[in-house]
């Protein structure tokens, strides 16, 4: 085995490589090769460690893998991401997984696929977009109609595989992000390294590590069917309303699992219900059950949910696209468990942004994600919120805001938003979270 081969090669050379690593090694190996996951080489380097990540299988699995490296305590000098962000929507898991098992200081070398990416037949159709391109390699610009699945690996792998390409902003920033400070000549690339086919980048681990952002890194980007993964980020800020004594939630609308998998790492036992079949198979992955169907009629009939009820059950992001809301939530509310909890998140149609299309502008926005998105049915304010709860039988607990100030992205003004008390705060809510419990 390479990796027996490695160890020995290391011990040769005097290296300090301890069993316990190498057991962890051993067992990410194993994991990632049978999961079809990013699987993780290890090979002794002058440096030390040196990691390399190799995205293998069905890219589908990891979407939902947040901790590609799982490494255990290995401290080491040198690091090397090479195909793997891309294979995923969580690589600020990966790099902050990198930065943790970086020593200070510590070099890191990073390699991906680059969505300002330039090929000569387009720029003859289309020679102004080079300029778009060359705006979006440097933070200056964002680039449109972006695809997250590569055809040709889809081809190769025998069904859905992710691509998540990133421009040279999107990258850098990441890396600081997640505590590296890029290198000098890596920030201030040249032309034809910002629209090569392949971006690299090198870093150091800084210190102190800067806190991870609590906004998943990637821009709103929609696949080749239109599935939007503005949903699959890990919310969790959702994920920290249920209650510390939960042992089983269900988590209605659970996409890839992302938000569940918040909850499986703290013990609990999470059934997830999803109507995209794709998304369902990703879940599947991370979560102890997952229910392919219409939520409505699993919640209906109870078809593969624990008949013992649930300590909490979960709606984020999934009860505006229903016709009937109140419905849906109480049929919800007859799956818990004695003193069990319900956790929603639903997005504030009284921001300032609806006010101004509305008022001035005189339309209705239609949007492929946020409050306006043209999937939604049903829209909610702070009062409808707590409204939606009581007719379904619930008492509210609490109910928070999440401050944006503009609904298409995360800006600086955000965090002053925070803090505008009363009916100026909900101007610039873009989403209510709220935690109810069932009526005495």
């Amino acid at each position: 085995m390479r990796l027996r081969r490695g160890h020995r090669d290391a011990e040769a050379e005097g290296w300090a490589v301890t069993a316990e690593q190498v057991r962890l090694v051993r067992r990410a190996l194993a994991r990632g090769e049978a999961a079809g996951r990013a699987r993780l080489s290890v090979e002794p380097t002058a440096a030390g460690l040196r990691l390399s990540l190799v995205a293998g299988g069905s890219a589908g699995g990891a979407v939902v893998d947040p901790v590609a490296l799982p490494v255990g305590d290995a401290r080491v000098d040198a690091a090397r991401a090479a195909g793997v962000l891309e294979a995923t929507v969580h690589a600020d898991a990966v790099l902050g997984e990198l930065r943790r098992v970086l020593r200070d200081g510590g070099r890191l070398e990073v390699e991906v696929a680059n969505a300002a990416a330039v090929h000569a037949s387009g720029l003859r159709r289309d020679p102004v977009a080079l300029l778009t391109r060359v705006g979006a390699g440097r933070g200056r610009t964002q680039l449109s109609e972006r695809r997250l699945v590569s055809p040709a690996a889809a081809a190769a792998a025998g069904g859905m595989r992710l691509d998540v390409a990133m421009t040279h902003a999107e990258l850098v920033g990441l890396a600081r992000d997640m505590g590296f400070d890029p290198a000098p000549d890596g920030e201030g690339a040249r032309l034809r390294d910002l629209l090569a086919p392949r971006l690299r980048l090198q870093a150091v681990a800084a210190r102190p590590r800067r806190p991870r952002p609590v906004t998943p890194w990637w821009p709103a980007l929609l696949d080749e069917d239109g599935m939007n993964f503005d949903y699959l980020g890990p919310r969790p800020e959702v994920a920290a309303l249920v209650p510390a004594d939960c042992t089983r939630a269900l988590d209605l609308g659970c996409a890839a699992g992302s938000l569940g998998m918040l909850l499986e790492d703290r013990g609990i036992r999470v059934t997830g219900v999803e109507v995209d079949a794709r998304l369902a198979a990703m879940a599947r992955q991370v979560l102890t059950r997952v229910v392919t169907g219409d939520l409505v009629e699993v919640l209906g009939t109870g078809r593969d949910l624990d008949p013992r009820g649930y300590d909490a059950v979960i709606a984020a992001d999934c009860l505006e696209h229903l016709a009937d809301p109140e419905a849906a939530l109480r049929q919800a509310v007859a799956r818990l468990s004695s003193g069990g909890r319900v956790v929603v998140s639903l997005p504030n149609v009284r921001h300032w942004d609806t006010l101004w299309n509305l008022g001035v502008r005189g339309i209705w926005p239609r949007r492929q994600s946020g409050i306006h998105d043209r999937t939604h049915l049903r829209w909610f304010t702070r009062r409808s919120v707590v409204e939606l709860l009581e007719g379904a039988g619930l008492e509210v607990e609490l109910i928070t805001p999440v401050r944006r100030a503009h609904e298409a992205r995360p800006s600086w003004m955000d965090a002053p938003a925070r803090l505008l008390p009363g009916a100026l705060g909900e101007l610039v809510t873009f989403q209510w979270l709220a935690r109810a419990r069932r009526r005495a």
